[in-house]
């Protein structure tokens, strides 16, 4: 997620940590991710594109989304211009390329007026764990005053309230791995995570005023070679939010006894790629009325 101005980690719902392992891993799942969806912007938008768009990426994290965009649209004769957003600047790189550039924004708190109806294109991916429950449509509106009339909004998420986990070979356990899984969603569920509303989000723009909505459906492993850099991606994932709710949760007593050795267990069962996480990767696009 994103701040327009420092914000305090009051403010700051996302619940893992911004340090050097982090920004790996987020770097890393970015090349799964674009793998096995098949593109950074959806060629619907590219092909409706402005002479000089301004774009626009939404809890860019390290930015490796909106640079790679960049570079891949360098020679394709646009002027664009591109902005990453992040509720915090510290995973920001410390030398973008040129005509990137970097900013703090919060996605829940009212859009200043210079940003009001600026930009072509607003890209999110994975903000599941920034946004709580019962905070989408806000975010949807408010996505909606970013953009020109016209302008196209690309969001993915992931359904990790419905992700599975599957084994590769027969015989293989997989029982910690699913155990984690089913920890982590019911303690992200009590502490008001948002799983839930992936499924919503289509429905989410469209009733906010959002047209021509439009929902791409992928699965995490349609690029076999993805699988392992997937489970890596997620079980590091998975260990940020136990650290999130040791620090946070009424009920931490279950992770700080046994949570970093069921982590173990799981990350064992996963290894080599002998099982693997699965998750339907939903890519909502839609656009702004002219």
């Amino acid at each position: 997620m994103a701040s327009s101005t420092e914000n305090d980690a009051s403010s700051d719902a996302y619940g893992l940590t911004r340090d050097e392992v982090e920004s790996k891993r987020l770097n890393a799942q970015h090349n799964v991710w674009k793998t096995n969806i098949g593109h950074l912007l959806h060629p619907r938008i590219q092909s409706d594109l402005a002479e000089s768009p301004c774009i626009g990426d939404i809890g860019t994290g390290t930015g490796v989304w909106v640079v790679d965009l960049a570079s891949e649209m360098a020679g394709d004769g646009k002027a664009a211009r591109y902005q990453g957003l992040d509720i915090s600047p510290s995973q920001f790189p410390s030398s973008p390329p040129d005509g990137v550039v970097f900013s703090t924004f919060n996605l829940l708190e009212p859009v200043p007026a210079h940003m009001q109806a600026t930009f072509d294109v607003i890209h999110l991916r994975l903000l599941v764990l920034g946004l709580p429950r019962n905070t989408w449509k806000l975010a949807c509106e408010n996505i909606l005053s970013l953009l020109k009339p016209g302008g196209w909004v690309q969001w993915e998420e992931a359904d990790f309230a419905r992700i599975k986990v599957v084994q590769n070979m027969p015989g293989v356990s997989i029982s910690a791995a699913r155990e984690l899984t089913e920890q982590i969603l019911h303690h992200g569920r009590k502490s008001g995570q948002g799983w839930d509303d992936v499924q919503n989000l289509a429905s989410t723009m469209s009733s906010v005023g959002f047209r021509d909505v439009s929902v791409d459906l992928f699965s995490s492993d349609r690029v076999a070679s993805t699988r392992e850099g997937f489970n890596d991606s997620t079980i590091g994932a998975l260990a940020g939010m136990i650290k999130m709710f040791v620090k946070a949760d009424g009920e931490a007593s279950f992770w700080n006894e046994a949570g970093a050795q069921l982590h173990a267990d799981a990350a064992s069962e996963l290894a080599d790629s002998k099982a693997y996480y699965r998750a339907e990767i939903n890519v909502v696009y839609a656009r702004k009325t002219i």
